[in-house]
């Protein structure tokens, strides 16, 4: 009986080993650098890119702009705004000034754009 259980100890050991073997590595993927058109000038390579600015309907002459158009820039530029500032703008012109939006569109006839931090878009009210 003694045996028999030494012998059981000693194959759960052995599969315990083998199950734990550490499985080769890969071989390294092969790395190859193409040099950046104006290199030489590059400034900060790991610096985040600014985002694009919104560009906002502007009334031409004879027309009218597209509300939700307009809307639509005012909210992508709210959205842009709370991915790097932890506070919400006081009013539109902070995200004219920090050149998330080009200029602030006229807002519907009696009425001006509210921007609300938390749902992060801009209403006309």
């Amino acid at each position: 009986m003694r045996n028999m259980k030494v012998s059981i100890l000693a194959i759960s050991a052995l599969a315990c080993l083998a199950a734990c073997k550490k499985p080769e590595p890969l071989p390294p993927a092969p790395v190859t650098v193409t040099p950046a058109p104006n290199a030489s000038r590059m400034e900060n390579p790991a610096a985040p890119t600014p985002p694009p600015v919104a560009q906002a309907p502007t009334p031409e002459a004879g027309k009218e702009v597209d509300l939700e158009e307009a809307r639509a820039a005012l909210n992508q530029a709210m959205r842009t705004w709370f991915l790097t500032r932890p506070n919400p703008p006081r009013d539109l012109n902070e995200l004219v000034a920090a050149k998330l939006i080009s200029s602030i569109p006229p807002p519907p006839p009696g009425k001006k754009w509210v921007p609300d931090a938390r749902t992060m878009s801009v209403s006309a009210k």
